[in-house]
């Protein structure tokens, strides 16, 4: 029985009796005992007495949501406390000694990429660096110091930027945005770049437009596999060349036009003076008009024709392949009026961009110079005709397979090997020069070439004989659909 309904019955039990003692009283203490019987006994209501309990239900535990770890390394702390907050994370600083310290993060835990709970807390191991110098406590006031005077730039030099200072660099143009996928960090020895995904490629560039110019950059990479870097010019909304390097060796130019990417004017060729790895590199372009020549450490590697774009921006980029991040540090990027970069980089440790013929050798007994090692390089070309195009490069060849060898230039075509252009073989001795070929597509004779067929590479080979191997080869990328002589 509920404690409400005892109550109820025990007040009922008082009520009753209270009512007899007063009927007592007023019948002059006499009462039938019927009328006693019927006072003693209290009237029930005949209600239902309901008690209804509201249970409070126990609320769900609903699990806080997951998040991906972003990367953090390769940022000072402060910038990585952001990012991690931003994402929904906490961070923990670690201080760690290093024998080299320059503040930035070295390792993260959780790692980047990883799934965990909003909230999770991730620790950021840094070294701190050394102690600064503590500041007097009092210093005479300074005098008022004149404002300096703007030093123009030398002459010929149109931009210049070190990427020593992030401040500096935002105010000429530079972006520092960073996300999951790339991030920007300056430092006194330049800007690192980091692309943390998969076939990805960033660049980024100043608000300055150029037509013709000589651009030059330093960079170097850091991160170990592949990757690749180099240079953005003539970049408008939906068009811009790419002419980089990568880790392995190889060279290229790209082209992006209308929102596409287009056929490359030149495909992945390996380099001999291209520093692989982790080495750092020196990329430059000489643009005039639609003449464009591409140079690695001074070193000319190939003038191309190109008339798809004609001015734009110029900038860095970096990409990644199938592993990242990738990290590239510039150091230094330059960009000099055309004559100003001629009269530069045509000093002895460069290249001259249009290649003169070989001196003439000595007068005297001297005996001319041997060169240590045969090569085919500088590949350069013109076009003649539909039919018909010259082909020149510089060669060396040591005399190791005799006093006389043959040099020919012979072209490949789009799947097949058969009925292409070709030239006439031509002989040559020891030492260094260049030598020229004329190309051209045969309507007939012993070897006949195919109207509307494609060229996709041209072979420059030394050899023996008409029969013997070849000893010494270079591809070079050219494409051209030709029409029979």
């Amino acid at each position: 029985m509920s404690v409400d309904r005892l109550t109820n019955r025990l007040s009922a039990l008082f009520i009753a009796i209270l009512a007899l003692l007063l009927l007592a009283l007023a019948c002059g203490g006499q009462a039938t005992p019927t009328q006693l019987a019927q006072l003693a006994t209290p009237t029930r209501k005949a209600e239902t007495l309901t008690i209804q309990v509201e249970s409070t239900p126990t609320p769900s535990s609903t699990p806080a949501p997951t998040v991906t770890v972003p990367v953090v390394t390769g940022q000072y702390p402060e910038e990585a406390i952001l990012r991690l907050q931003k994402a929904g994370l906490e961070a923990e600083k670690v201080e760690t000694p290093a024998s080299s310290c320059n503040r930035l993060v070295m390792r993260q835990e959780p790692a980047m990429g990883e799934l965990v709970q909003a909230g999770t807390t991730v620790r950021i191991f840094f070294c701190s660096g050394p102690t600064p110098t503590p500041r007097a406590t009092s210093s005479p006031l300074p005098t008022r110091t004149p404002m300096p005077t703007v030093t123009p730039w030398p002459a010929g030099l149109l931009f210049i930027e070190d990427f020593s200072a992030k401040k500096a660099s935002i105010q000429r143009g530079w972006s520092a945005k960073s996300d999951e996928t790339v991030q920007y960090v300056w430092s006194p020895s330049g800007l690192a770049v980091s692309v943390n995904k998969e076939n990805w490629m960033a660049w980024n560039m100043p608000d300055k437009t150029f037509d013709d110019f000589g651009l030059e950059v330093e960079a170097q990479a850091q991160s170990s596999g592949y990757g690749e870097y180099g240079v953005v010019f003539r970049s408008g909304d939906n068009d811009r060349y790419f002419f980089g390097i990568t880790t392995e060796g190889e060279c290229f130019l790209k082209k992006f036009v209308d929102g596409e990417w287009a056929n490359a004017p030149l495909s992945n060729v390996a380099w001999r003076s291209i520093a692989p790895g982790q080495a750092k590199n020196r990329l430059g372009v000489l643009a005039k008009a639609s003449e464009i020549s591409l140079y690695i450490n001074g070193s000319l590697v190939r003038t191309i024709v190109d008339k798809s774009i004609a001015d734009g921006k110029v900038g860095i980029f970096v990409g990644a392949g199938s592993t990242y991040p990738v990290v590239v540090v510039f150091n230094r990027l330059t960009v000099l009026t055309v004559d100003r970069a001629m009269a530069d980089w045509s000093t002895p440790s460069a290249v001259q961009i249009q290649p003169t013929k070989p001196p003439a050798p000595p007068t005297g007994t001297a005996a001319p110079r041997v060169p240590t090692a045969n090569s085919i390089s500088n590949f350069r070309i013109a076009t003649i005709s539909d039919s018909a195009i010259e082909v020149t490069v510089d060669y060396c060849y040591t005399g190791d397979h005799g006093e006389k060898v043959l040099i020919s230039a012979d072209t490949t075509a789009v799947g097949s090997n058969a009925a292409t252009p070709w030239a006439y073989a031509k002989k040559i001795g020891i030492g260094c020069g260049s030598v020229s070929f004329q190309v051209v597509c045969p309507a007939g004779g012993v070897s006949p070439c195919r109207h509307g067929i494609t060229t996709d590479a041209i072979w420059v080979r030394m050899y023996t004989d008409w029969w013997g191997n070849d000893f010494c080869r270079e591809m070079f990328l050219y494409t051209k659909t030709w029409t029979t002589q």
